[in-house]
């Protein structure tokens, strides 16, 4: 058993993900952009890359709850700056992953300002939040994932590890029926999730600027590719 999540995952423990996700996010959009031959197997392994976000993301909302804030203000700025080049890429006015990211945080601090006994601000708040997940890739069950993870991990670290696939995998339906089998690779991301809670593999930590910055650099980058 457990002590808690502090004792279950460590943010350097969450490392090791961060790099999948985000080899597996550059996967993905290559495929539709600079190798269009490969689409359909660069689109599954590019489905890792939205579960593992997600978790890593409430792992640290777990971790640390008052994060939800300094996320919203993080996230907001670098979404914008993507958001040209992810509708360009995509051929869709959706939000990107920033931006779900953004109104994920948004969910958790609703959750968490109407728990502390403001329900009706909370309630403001979570439906905003809802409401932009709407927008965004993923929808709206991709933008209460992180809450719904954050509390699964207080719970049960390994509950919140084995769930991120799955969950992952049903926010990701809508999106496209038409890659459905492909779409089922999200599930695999709770392997490498449980894996973590394991063993204390130790990667470089990217700057807190890196990810931030790699995404939208990487999506003006491929679009370039393209011209």
């Amino acid at each position: 058993m457990y002590a808690g999540p502090t004792a279950a995952l460590t943010h350097q423990r969450l490392e090791p993900l961060k790099w999948l996700a985000l080899i597996s996010m550059v996967v993905d959009h290559a495929g539709k952009t600079v190798l269009p031959e490969w689409a359909a197997p660069c689109h599954a392994v590019g489905r890792l890359a939205f579960p593992l976000f997600i978790y890593i993301f409430a792992v640290r909302l777990a971790l640390r709850p008052t994060l939800d804030v300094v996320y919203l203000r993080r996230l907001l700025p670098w979404a914008i700056i993507a958001q040209p080049a992810y509708t360009l890429i995509s051929g869709a006015w959706v939000g990107n992953i920033l931006c779900l990211l953004a109104a994920g945080a948004a969910a958790h601090l609703g959750a968490r300002v109407a728990l502390e006994g403001q329900r009706g601000r909370g309630l403001v708040v979570i439906c905003a939040a809802v409401a932009a997940g709407a927008w965004c890739e993923y929808g709206p069950l991709g933008a209460a994932l992180p809450a719904i993870l954050a509390a699964l991990h207080r719970r049960d670290p390994e509950l919140a590890a084995g769930a991120c696939g799955p969950l992952g995998f049903l926010a990701q339906i809508p999106m496209s029926t038409s890659m459905l089998p492909w779409n089922l690779w999200a599930v695999l991301a709770s392997g490498p999730a449980l894996l973590a809670l394991q063993i204390p593999l130790k990667l470089p930590r990217l700057p807190r600027w890196a990810f931030y910055g790699f995404y939208p650099a990487h999506l003006y980058l491929l679009y370039g590719l393209t011209v």
